[in-house]
């Protein structure tokens, strides 16, 4: 038997390697499409499970607001409902509302920090903290490359 490249073994190994390559791509193809249904399987069980958990969490909160009202004929979903009627999406009390939150928060902060900063000052730095004091107060070591006095000291 020669081993002769003759065309018919050029086109044999050329038909070979094309069915080698499809076959890799379809088992490659198998092992991606198991893969993903196992995902998407996990996926939907945790999207259920954490789903659950949280109607669970909503209707142990409905059941203690019930408690924690004095009036007890009426322990019903009108209380849960005013509760959370402030964080639907679909009221318009929420745009106002929290534009409204935002702006008094900034304004707090502004003052919390504005009286934060006079207090450190009047107290020459007793309310803040170590770091600002020792970023303020300490000055930091600097070393001047073009100097030549860090050579000059030993």
């Amino acid at each position: 038997m020669s081993t002769e490249e003759t065309p018919v073994n050029k086109a044999l190994s050329i038909l070979f390697a094309a069915l080698a390559a499809i076959l890799l791509m379809n088992v490659l193809i198998a092992i991606m499409n198991q893969k993903w249904q196992e995902v998407s399987r996990r996926g939907e069980e945790e999207y259920w499970s954490k789903r659950m958990m949280y109607l669970e969490r909503i209707k142990r909160i409905q059941s203690v607001s019930g408690f924690l009202s004095y009036d007890t004929k009426d322990i019903d979903s009108s209380r849960w409902t005013h509760l959370v009627k402030p964080f639907h999406q679909d009221n318009e009390y929420l745009a106002f509302g929290a534009q409204a939150r935002h702006c008094v928060s900034a304004i707090v902060c502004v003052m919390v920090l504005l009286v934060w900063l006079l207090l450190g000052l009047i107290s020459l730095g007793m309310f803040w903290p170590k770091q600002v004091r020792r970023f303020l107060f300490c000055p930091q070591p600097t070393m001047d490359i073009n100097n030549d006095s860090a050579a000059e000291v030993r």
